[in-house]
Protein backbone atom coordinates (compact mmCIF):
# COMPACT_ATOMS: atom_id res chain seq x y z
CA UNK A 1 0.00 0.00 0.00
CA UNK A 2 1.41 3.40 -1.01
CA UNK A 3 2.25 6.02 1.59
CA UNK A 4 -0.51 8.53 0.79
CA UNK A 5 -3.20 5.87 0.90
CA UNK A 6 -1.80 4.39 4.12
CA UNK A 7 -1.62 7.82 5.76
CA UNK A 8 -5.23 8.67 4.88
CA UNK A 9 -6.49 5.29 6.12
CA UNK A 10 -4.67 5.70 9.42
CA UNK A 11 -6.39 9.05 9.94
CA UNK A 12 -9.78 7.68 8.90
CA UNK A 13 -9.41 4.81 11.38
CA UNK A 14 -10.15 7.31 14.15
CA UNK A 15 -13.66 7.79 12.81
CA UNK A 16 -14.77 4.73 10.82
CA UNK A 17 -15.58 1.13 11.85
CA UNK A 18 -12.47 -1.04 11.63
CA UNK A 19 -13.94 -3.29 8.91
CA UNK A 20 -14.23 -0.25 6.65
CA UNK A 21 -10.52 0.40 7.05
CA UNK A 22 -9.33 -3.20 6.77
CA UNK A 23 -11.21 -3.77 3.51
CA UNK A 24 -9.88 -0.61 1.85
CA UNK A 25 -7.04 -1.08 -0.64
CA UNK A 26 -7.15 2.33 -2.29
CA UNK A 27 -8.83 5.72 -1.87
CA UNK A 28 -10.70 7.31 -4.76
CA UNK A 29 -10.09 10.91 -5.83
CA UNK A 30 -12.22 11.45 -8.94
CA UNK A 31 -13.75 9.85 -11.99
CA UNK A 32 -14.68 10.29 -15.64
CA UNK A 33 -17.16 8.07 -17.46
CA UNK A 34 -16.42 4.39 -16.90
CA UNK A 35 -13.19 5.18 -15.06
CA UNK A 36 -12.10 6.53 -11.71
CA UNK A 37 -8.69 7.52 -10.29
CA UNK A 38 -7.25 6.96 -6.81
CA UNK A 39 -5.13 9.36 -4.76
CA UNK A 40 -1.95 7.76 -6.09
CA UNK A 41 -2.98 8.50 -9.68
CA UNK A 42 -3.90 4.94 -10.68
CA UNK A 43 -6.91 4.51 -12.97
CA UNK A 44 -9.59 1.82 -12.58
CA UNK A 45 -12.14 0.63 -15.11
CA UNK A 46 -15.33 0.61 -13.06
CA UNK A 47 -17.27 -2.58 -13.72
CA UNK A 48 -19.22 -2.12 -10.46
CA UNK A 49 -20.93 1.24 -11.15
CA UNK A 50 -21.29 1.99 -7.45
CA UNK A 51 -22.96 -1.42 -7.03
CA UNK A 52 -25.17 -0.99 -10.10
CA UNK A 53 -26.18 2.66 -9.53
CA UNK A 54 -24.07 4.73 -11.96
CA UNK A 55 -25.98 4.33 -15.21
CA UNK A 56 -23.87 7.04 -16.87
CA UNK A 57 -20.64 6.50 -14.97
CA UNK A 58 -18.74 9.27 -13.19
CA UNK A 59 -18.61 12.99 -13.81
CA UNK A 60 -21.58 13.37 -16.16
CA UNK A 61 -21.79 17.15 -16.61
CA UNK A 62 -25.33 17.14 -17.96
CA UNK A 63 -26.70 15.29 -14.94
CA UNK A 64 -24.72 17.49 -12.56
CA UNK A 65 -26.23 20.63 -14.15
CA UNK A 66 -29.78 19.27 -13.90
CA UNK A 67 -29.30 18.64 -10.19
CA UNK A 68 -27.48 21.84 -9.26
CA UNK A 69 -29.55 24.23 -11.38
CA UNK A 70 -32.73 23.07 -9.67
CA UNK A 71 -31.23 22.95 -6.18
CA UNK A 72 -29.77 26.44 -6.59
CA UNK A 73 -33.30 27.86 -6.65
CA UNK A 74 -35.44 25.33 -4.78
CA UNK A 75 -34.79 22.97 -1.86
CA UNK A 76 -37.31 20.70 -0.11
CA UNK A 77 -40.95 21.81 -0.48
CA UNK A 78 -42.43 19.00 1.61
CA UNK A 79 -46.12 18.47 0.94
CA UNK A 80 -46.31 20.86 -2.03
CA UNK A 81 -46.46 20.13 -5.74
CA UNK A 82 -43.70 21.27 -8.12
CA UNK A 83 -44.22 22.05 -11.80
CA UNK A 84 -41.35 19.75 -12.89
CA UNK A 85 -43.20 16.68 -11.59
CA UNK A 86 -45.35 16.51 -14.72
CA UNK A 87 -42.49 16.05 -17.18
CA UNK A 88 -40.97 13.40 -14.93
CA UNK A 89 -44.22 11.43 -14.73
CA UNK A 90 -44.86 11.68 -18.46
CA UNK A 91 -41.39 10.36 -19.27
CA UNK A 92 -41.55 7.61 -16.65
CA UNK A 93 -44.98 6.31 -17.63
CA UNK A 94 -43.84 5.67 -21.21
CA UNK A 95 -41.99 2.64 -19.82
CA UNK A 96 -44.69 1.20 -17.53
CA UNK A 97 -46.79 -1.87 -18.40
CA UNK A 98 -49.99 0.18 -18.14
CA UNK A 99 -51.43 3.55 -17.21
CA UNK A 100 -53.20 2.40 -14.05
CA UNK A 101 -50.17 2.97 -11.79
CA UNK A 102 -49.56 5.71 -9.26
CA UNK A 103 -46.03 6.82 -8.37
CA UNK A 104 -44.57 7.63 -4.94
CA UNK A 105 -40.85 8.64 -4.82
CA UNK A 106 -38.75 8.36 -1.66
CA UNK A 107 -35.39 10.01 -1.00
CA UNK A 108 -33.91 6.78 0.28
CA UNK A 109 -32.64 3.45 -1.04
CA UNK A 110 -34.48 0.40 -2.27
CA UNK A 111 -34.90 -1.32 1.10
CA UNK A 112 -37.07 1.58 2.28
CA UNK A 113 -39.30 1.16 -0.76
CA UNK A 114 -39.56 -2.58 -0.01
CA UNK A 115 -40.68 -1.79 3.55
CA UNK A 116 -43.28 0.68 2.33
CA UNK A 117 -44.62 -1.75 -0.26
CA UNK A 118 -45.04 -4.49 2.36
CA UNK A 119 -46.90 -1.98 4.52
CA UNK A 120 -49.17 -0.84 1.67
CA UNK A 121 -50.33 -4.42 1.06
CA UNK A 122 -51.03 -4.73 4.78
CA UNK A 123 -53.15 -1.56 4.71
CA UNK A 124 -54.85 -2.61 1.48
CA UNK A 125 -55.95 -5.82 3.21
CA UNK A 126 -57.56 -3.89 6.05
CA UNK A 127 -54.57 -4.26 8.41
CA UNK A 128 -54.80 -8.04 8.39
CA UNK A 129 -51.65 -10.19 8.49
CA UNK A 130 -51.05 -11.80 5.09
CA UNK A 131 -49.13 -14.81 3.77
CA UNK A 132 -46.07 -13.70 1.82
CA UNK A 133 -43.84 -15.75 -0.50
CA UNK A 134 -40.18 -14.84 -1.22
CA UNK A 135 -37.29 -16.60 -2.92
CA UNK A 136 -34.91 -18.35 -0.54
CA UNK A 137 -31.92 -16.91 -2.43
CA UNK A 138 -33.46 -13.45 -2.80
CA UNK A 139 -32.19 -10.26 -1.24
CA UNK A 140 -34.30 -7.17 -0.58
CA UNK A 141 -32.12 -4.92 1.57
CA UNK A 142 -30.81 -4.46 5.10
CA UNK A 143 -33.67 -2.88 7.02
CA UNK A 144 -35.30 -4.95 9.76
CA UNK A 145 -38.27 -5.90 7.57
CA UNK A 146 -36.05 -6.79 4.61
CA UNK A 147 -33.77 -8.94 6.78
CA UNK A 148 -36.81 -10.64 8.28
CA UNK A 149 -37.69 -11.94 4.82
CA UNK A 150 -34.40 -13.88 4.65
CA UNK A 151 -35.07 -15.69 7.93
CA UNK A 152 -38.79 -16.27 7.20
CA UNK A 153 -39.61 -14.91 10.65
CA UNK A 154 -43.25 -14.11 11.31
CA UNK A 155 -44.25 -10.50 11.92
CA UNK A 156 -47.45 -8.69 12.80
CA UNK A 157 -47.73 -7.66 9.15
CA UNK A 158 -46.90 -10.80 7.16
CA UNK A 159 -46.14 -14.52 7.46
CA UNK A 160 -43.28 -15.25 5.03
CA UNK A 161 -42.49 -18.57 3.39
CA UNK A 162 -39.61 -19.51 1.10
CA UNK A 163 -39.53 -20.65 -2.52
CA UNK A 164 -36.41 -22.23 -4.10
CA UNK A 165 -35.03 -19.88 -6.75
CA UNK A 166 -34.84 -20.98 -10.43
CA UNK A 167 -31.05 -21.34 -10.12
CA UNK A 168 -30.24 -23.30 -13.28
CA UNK A 169 -26.59 -24.04 -12.39
CA UNK A 170 -27.66 -25.37 -8.97
CA UNK A 171 -31.12 -26.59 -9.92
CA UNK A 172 -33.40 -27.10 -6.88
CA UNK A 173 -34.90 -30.09 -8.71
CA UNK A 174 -31.58 -31.70 -9.57
CA UNK A 175 -31.96 -31.21 -13.32
CA UNK A 176 -29.52 -30.08 -16.01
CA UNK A 177 -30.33 -27.43 -18.60
CA UNK A 178 -30.58 -30.04 -21.38
CA UNK A 179 -33.22 -32.04 -19.49
CA UNK A 180 -35.10 -29.11 -17.94
CA UNK A 181 -38.87 -29.33 -18.08
CA UNK A 182 -39.21 -26.28 -15.85
CA UNK A 183 -39.86 -28.38 -12.77
CA UNK A 184 -38.68 -25.35 -10.74
CA UNK A 185 -41.85 -23.50 -11.76
CA UNK A 186 -43.98 -26.47 -10.64
CA UNK A 187 -42.04 -26.50 -7.35
CA UNK A 188 -42.67 -22.79 -6.79
CA UNK A 189 -46.37 -23.22 -7.51
CA UNK A 190 -46.53 -26.18 -5.12
CA UNK A 191 -44.82 -24.14 -2.37
CA UNK A 192 -47.22 -21.23 -2.79
CA UNK A 193 -50.23 -23.53 -2.89
CA UNK A 194 -49.25 -25.26 0.36
CA UNK A 195 -48.52 -21.92 2.07
CA UNK A 196 -51.77 -20.38 0.75
CA UNK A 197 -49.75 -17.42 -0.48
CA UNK A 198 -51.53 -14.09 -0.84
CA UNK A 199 -48.61 -11.82 -1.81
CA UNK A 200 -45.44 -12.73 -3.74
CA UNK A 201 -42.42 -10.43 -3.35
CA UNK A 202 -40.03 -11.30 -6.17
CA UNK A 203 -37.06 -10.12 -8.21
CA UNK A 204 -37.59 -10.89 -11.92
CA UNK A 205 -33.86 -11.67 -12.04
CA UNK A 206 -32.28 -12.30 -8.65
CA UNK A 207 -29.54 -9.75 -8.29
CA UNK A 208 -27.45 -11.14 -5.43
CA UNK A 209 -26.18 -14.00 -7.61
CA UNK A 210 -27.59 -12.89 -11.01
CA UNK A 211 -30.04 -15.77 -11.25
CA UNK A 212 -32.16 -15.52 -14.40
CA UNK A 213 -35.08 -17.98 -14.69
CA UNK A 214 -35.45 -20.43 -17.58
CA UNK A 215 -37.60 -19.33 -20.51
CA UNK A 216 -41.30 -19.53 -19.70
CA UNK A 217 -40.82 -19.55 -15.92
CA UNK A 218 -42.43 -16.19 -15.18
CA UNK A 219 -45.18 -16.72 -17.71
CA UNK A 220 -46.24 -19.88 -15.87
CA UNK A 221 -45.97 -18.34 -12.40
CA UNK A 222 -47.77 -15.23 -13.63
CA UNK A 223 -50.72 -17.29 -14.80
CA UNK A 224 -50.85 -19.12 -11.48
CA UNK A 225 -50.75 -15.89 -9.45
CA UNK A 226 -53.50 -14.31 -11.54
CA UNK A 227 -55.70 -17.40 -11.18
CA UNK A 228 -55.29 -17.38 -7.37
CA UNK A 229 -55.49 -13.60 -6.90
CA UNK A 230 -51.92 -13.44 -5.56
CA UNK A 231 -50.60 -9.88 -5.58
CA UNK A 232 -47.13 -9.42 -7.11
CA UNK A 233 -44.55 -7.01 -5.72
CA UNK A 234 -41.76 -6.73 -8.29
CA UNK A 235 -38.55 -5.71 -6.55
CA UNK A 236 -36.71 -4.13 -9.48
CA UNK A 237 -34.49 -2.05 -7.23
CA UNK A 238 -31.39 -3.55 -8.84
CA UNK A 239 -32.52 -4.76 -12.26
CA UNK A 240 -34.95 -1.98 -13.24
CA UNK A 241 -34.09 1.31 -14.88
CA UNK A 242 -32.43 -0.12 -17.97
CA UNK A 243 -29.65 -2.40 -16.71
CA UNK A 244 -31.09 -5.47 -18.44
CA UNK A 245 -32.09 -3.63 -21.62
CA UNK A 246 -35.67 -2.97 -20.48
CA UNK A 247 -36.69 -0.19 -18.15
CA UNK A 248 -39.27 -2.40 -16.40
CA UNK A 249 -37.95 -5.97 -16.44
CA UNK A 250 -41.11 -7.75 -15.23
CA UNK A 251 -42.93 -6.39 -18.27
CA UNK A 252 -40.57 -8.32 -20.57
CA UNK A 253 -41.76 -11.53 -18.84
CA UNK A 254 -45.42 -10.72 -19.45
CA UNK A 255 -46.06 -9.59 -15.88
CA UNK A 256 -48.11 -6.62 -14.72
CA UNK A 257 -47.33 -6.50 -10.98
CA UNK A 258 -49.54 -4.75 -8.46
CA UNK A 259 -46.44 -2.99 -7.11
CA UNK A 260 -43.13 -2.19 -8.85
CA UNK A 261 -40.10 -0.90 -6.93
CA UNK A 262 -37.19 0.97 -8.55
CA UNK A 263 -34.06 2.57 -7.14
CA UNK A 264 -30.53 1.93 -8.40
CA UNK A 265 -31.08 3.05 -11.99
CA UNK A 266 -32.87 6.30 -11.18
CA UNK A 267 -30.34 8.98 -10.26
CA UNK A 268 -26.84 7.91 -11.34
CA UNK A 269 -25.60 7.15 -7.85
CA UNK A 270 -27.65 9.28 -5.46
CA UNK A 271 -30.19 7.81 -2.98
CA UNK A 272 -33.69 7.63 -4.44
CA UNK A 273 -36.41 5.04 -4.86
CA UNK A 274 -39.82 4.80 -6.48
CA UNK A 275 -42.88 2.82 -5.47
CA UNK A 276 -45.31 2.27 -8.33
CA UNK A 277 -48.71 1.07 -7.15
CA UNK A 278 -51.70 0.00 -9.18
CA UNK A 279 -54.63 2.29 -8.53
CA UNK A 280 -56.63 -0.25 -6.52
CA UNK A 281 -53.65 -0.65 -4.18
CA UNK A 282 -52.79 3.04 -3.99
CA UNK A 283 -56.31 4.12 -3.07
CA UNK A 284 -56.87 1.92 0.01
CA UNK A 285 -58.79 3.27 2.97
CA UNK A 286 -55.80 4.68 4.87
CA UNK A 287 -54.60 6.49 1.75
CA UNK A 288 -57.60 8.77 2.05
CA UNK A 289 -55.98 10.25 5.13
CA UNK A 290 -53.88 13.36 4.62
CA UNK A 291 -50.12 12.73 4.43
CA UNK A 292 -50.40 8.91 4.20
CA UNK A 293 -47.74 8.79 1.48
CA UNK A 294 -45.71 11.50 3.13
CA UNK A 295 -42.03 11.23 4.05
CA UNK A 296 -39.40 13.84 4.84
CA UNK A 297 -37.63 13.48 1.50
CA UNK A 298 -40.49 12.79 -0.90
CA UNK A 299 -40.84 14.64 -4.23
CA UNK A 300 -37.68 16.69 -3.60
CA UNK A 301 -37.48 18.93 -6.71
CA UNK A 302 -33.74 18.53 -7.35
CA UNK A 303 -34.02 14.74 -7.30
CA UNK A 304 -37.06 14.83 -9.59
CA UNK A 305 -35.07 17.04 -11.98
CA UNK A 306 -32.20 14.57 -11.90
CA UNK A 307 -34.44 11.55 -12.54
CA UNK A 308 -36.09 13.42 -15.42
CA UNK A 309 -32.71 14.13 -17.01
CA UNK A 310 -31.68 10.47 -16.62
CA UNK A 311 -34.88 9.39 -18.40
CA UNK A 312 -34.26 11.96 -21.14
CA UNK A 313 -30.69 10.72 -21.69
CA UNK A 314 -31.80 7.06 -21.77
CA UNK A 315 -34.12 7.90 -24.65
CA UNK A 316 -31.96 10.47 -26.47
CA UNK A 317 -28.74 8.42 -26.32
CA UNK A 318 -30.41 5.07 -27.15
CA UNK A 319 -29.09 3.63 -23.90
CA UNK A 320 -31.31 0.54 -23.86
CA UNK A 321 -30.01 -0.42 -27.30
CA UNK A 322 -26.43 0.02 -26.09
CA UNK A 323 -27.15 -2.18 -23.07
CA UNK A 324 -28.34 -5.00 -25.34
CA UNK A 325 -25.36 -4.67 -27.71
CA UNK A 326 -22.74 -4.45 -24.96
CA UNK A 327 -24.57 -7.18 -23.08
CA UNK A 328 -24.03 -9.57 -26.00
CA UNK A 329 -20.37 -8.54 -26.09
CA UNK A 330 -20.03 -9.20 -22.35
CA UNK A 331 -21.83 -12.55 -22.53
CA UNK A 332 -19.66 -13.74 -25.42
CA UNK A 333 -16.51 -12.60 -23.64
CA UNK A 334 -17.39 -14.38 -20.40
CA UNK A 335 -18.29 -17.58 -22.25
CA UNK A 336 -14.90 -17.51 -23.94
CA UNK A 337 -13.18 -17.09 -20.56
CA UNK A 338 -15.14 -20.02 -19.14
CA UNK A 339 -14.04 -22.22 -22.05
CA UNK A 340 -10.45 -21.26 -21.21
CA UNK A 341 -10.81 -22.30 -17.53
CA UNK A 342 -13.64 -24.88 -17.45
CA UNK A 343 -12.50 -26.65 -14.29
CA UNK A 344 -12.56 -23.56 -12.08
CA UNK A 345 -15.30 -21.42 -13.62
CA UNK A 346 -18.49 -23.34 -12.99
CA UNK A 347 -20.89 -20.90 -14.61
CA UNK A 348 -21.11 -17.51 -16.29
CA UNK A 349 -24.51 -15.91 -16.68
CA UNK A 350 -26.32 -12.64 -16.97
CA UNK A 351 -28.72 -10.40 -18.82
CA UNK A 352 -27.87 -7.06 -20.35
CA UNK A 353 -25.17 -5.37 -18.29
CA UNK A 354 -25.53 -7.48 -15.17
CA UNK A 355 -23.45 -10.63 -15.13
CA UNK A 356 -21.82 -13.11 -12.77
CA UNK A 357 -18.82 -15.44 -12.80
CA UNK A 358 -19.10 -18.39 -10.39
CA UNK A 359 -15.87 -20.05 -9.24
CA UNK A 360 -15.73 -23.69 -8.11
CA UNK A 361 -13.06 -26.05 -6.80
CA UNK A 362 -13.71 -28.48 -9.63
CA UNK A 363 -16.21 -28.89 -12.44
CA UNK A 364 -17.73 -32.13 -11.21
CA UNK A 365 -18.47 -31.32 -7.56
CA UNK A 366 -19.37 -27.65 -8.17
CA UNK A 367 -18.13 -26.87 -4.67
CA UNK A 368 -17.99 -23.07 -4.29
CA UNK A 369 -14.42 -21.71 -4.18
CA UNK A 370 -14.63 -18.61 -2.00
CA UNK A 371 -10.86 -18.16 -1.81
CA UNK A 372 -10.53 -18.13 -5.59
CA UNK A 373 -13.33 -15.60 -5.96
CA UNK A 374 -11.67 -13.28 -3.46
CA UNK A 375 -8.23 -13.74 -5.01
CA UNK A 376 -9.50 -12.87 -8.51
CA UNK A 377 -11.28 -9.81 -7.14
CA UNK A 378 -8.06 -8.55 -5.51
CA UNK A 379 -5.95 -9.33 -8.57
CA UNK A 380 -8.41 -7.53 -10.84
CA UNK A 381 -8.18 -4.54 -8.52
CA UNK A 382 -4.39 -4.57 -8.89
CA UNK A 383 -4.83 -4.70 -12.65
CA UNK A 384 -7.13 -1.69 -12.62
CA UNK A 385 -10.53 -3.41 -12.88
CA UNK A 386 -13.25 -2.85 -10.27
CA UNK A 387 -15.71 -5.74 -9.79
CA UNK A 388 -18.36 -6.58 -7.18
CA UNK A 389 -17.21 -9.32 -4.78
CA UNK A 390 -19.57 -11.87 -3.27
CA UNK A 391 -17.78 -14.96 -2.00
CA UNK A 392 -17.28 -17.40 -4.87
CA UNK A 393 -19.31 -15.20 -7.23
CA UNK A 394 -18.02 -12.03 -8.85
CA UNK A 395 -20.68 -9.73 -10.25
CA UNK A 396 -20.16 -7.37 -13.16
CA UNK A 397 -22.15 -4.18 -13.75
CA UNK A 398 -20.51 -1.49 -15.90
CA UNK A 399 -22.25 1.82 -16.71
CA UNK A 400 -25.11 1.51 -19.20
CA UNK A 401 -23.35 3.79 -21.68
CA UNK A 402 -20.05 1.89 -21.66
CA UNK A 403 -18.21 1.87 -24.98
CA UNK A 404 -17.32 -1.19 -27.05
CA UNK A 405 -13.62 -0.44 -26.44
CA UNK A 406 -13.94 -0.25 -22.64
CA UNK A 407 -16.05 -3.41 -22.56
CA UNK A 408 -13.39 -5.32 -24.51
CA UNK A 409 -10.68 -3.96 -22.23
CA UNK A 410 -12.59 -5.00 -19.10
CA UNK A 411 -13.10 -8.53 -20.41
CA UNK A 412 -9.38 -8.79 -21.18
CA UNK A 413 -8.44 -7.52 -17.71
CA UNK A 414 -10.74 -10.09 -16.10
CA UNK A 415 -9.20 -12.94 -18.08
CA UNK A 416 -5.69 -11.66 -17.24
CA UNK A 417 -6.56 -11.55 -13.53
CA UNK A 418 -7.95 -15.10 -13.51
CA UNK A 419 -4.90 -16.40 -15.37
CA UNK A 420 -2.48 -14.68 -12.99
CA UNK A 421 -4.23 -16.15 -9.93
CA UNK A 422 -4.51 -19.68 -11.28
CA UNK A 423 -0.95 -19.81 -12.59
CA UNK A 424 0.80 -17.74 -9.92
Amino acid sequence: MDSQTKNLLEKLSRYLPMCEIENASHIVRGGDGSWYTDVEGRRYLDFSSGIFTNSFGHGDAELARALTECFSTLANIHGRRWEGELEFCERLFRYLPGEDYRVVPFGDGGAYAVDRALAELYYRRGCETYRLAVFNQGFHGKTIAARTLLSHAETAFFLPSGIPAPYCYRCPCGKERASCQMECADLAISCMSRAKTEVFLMEPVLGSAVIAPPEGYWEELGRFCRSRGIALIADEVLVGGGRLGRYIVSQSFGLSPEVILLSKGLTNGLPQSLMLLKREIADHFLAQMMWHYSATYIWVPAMIALMTKVLEKIERESILENVLQRGVQLSNGLSEIQREYPERIGDVRGMGLMAAVEFVRDKRSRTPDYALGQAVFRQAEKNGLELIPGGHILRIGPPLNISEHDMALGINLLEKSIREVLYA
